[in-house]
């Protein structure tokens, strides 16, 4: 009979600790942000009676732009503090995602100069602001029979 040894565990490297998947961040925000869209978006759809499509849409972008608005302000109230900011991909997906409108008002008029003295902020939001013209022109010329 022969015995096989098990080799021995491996450890970390000096100086790298194990790091929570809730300490990171973009997994934090990204859950809380997107889930809480994700619910408020259901429950507004399910309270509004004749669902439809447009409906769904028109839940998707109240909420959307409400979030966004409270997430960039929250991001602009603890900064300069000591607690974890908002990442910046994750204020970008937010304006991506149809929450433009809210993110330009937070930026620009609510409390001005949030993310606006940033160039390489401001350059991926005009970006993702010209898709969405590109894109709702596009929809509107479809719809109308005009391309």
């Amino acid at each position: 009979m022969s015995r096989t040894v098990s080799p021995p565990p491996r450890s970390r490297p000096p100086g790298r600790t194990r790091r929570s998947w809730w300490g990171n961040p973009y997994t934090r925000f990204g859950i809380i942000i997107f889930g809480l869209i994700a619910v408020m978006v259901v429950v507004l759809t399910v309270w509004v009676p004749g669902f439809s499509w447009w409906g769904l849409l028109l839940a998707w972008l109240v909420v959307i732009n409400g979030i966004t608005i409270v997430v960039y302000r929250y991001d602009k109230r603890i900064a300069g503090g000591s607690q974890t900011r908002v990442p910046e991909l994750i204020l970008q997906l937010l304006a991506a995602a149809g929450g433009s409108p809210a993110a330009y008002v937070a930026m620009f008029m609510i409390e001005p100069r949030h993310k606006t003295q940033k160039r390489s902020f401001q350059l991926v939001y005009w970006a993702i602001v010209a898709v969405q013209v590109v894109l709702l022109v596009g929809l509107a010329g479809y719809w109308l029979g005009v391309f």
